[in-house]
């Protein structure tokens, strides 16, 4: 029963996360919570910043992106840069900071 219990608070814990990352059949897709969004641009190293817009279902936004093993990403939201939750980020060439991928 413990088992159970600390499998149930696990999968709660990681469907707070702003940004999740994923591979299916060497796919990989980026999927962020964000709430009240219109529009959701994300930007990244692994395809030399070209903006690729996201989808969105149920607060959840999502794009394919190329499978790399690491990148740089940050995202606009409604127009505004967005800096998501994420466990590594360093700063830019323009004063804030951006968010980095790296696969474990």
């Amino acid at each position: 029963m413990k088992y159970l219990v600390a499998i149930f608070l696990a999968l709660v814990l990681m469907s707070c996360a702003d940004a999740r990352f994923y591979r299916i059949k060497g796919d990989m897709t980026a999927d962020f919570r964000i709430k009240d969004a219109y529009r959701v641009i994300l930007y990244t190293s692994a395809n030399g910043y070209h903006g690729l817009e996201m989808t969105e279902d149920n607060n959840s936004w999502k794009t394919k992106i190329p499978a790399v093993s690491s990148f740089r990403y940050f995202l606009t939201v409604d127009g505004r840069t967005y800096l998501p939750n994420c466990p590594q980020k360093e700063n830019d060439d323009f004063g804030g900071q951006i968010c980095i991928y790296e696969e474990r």
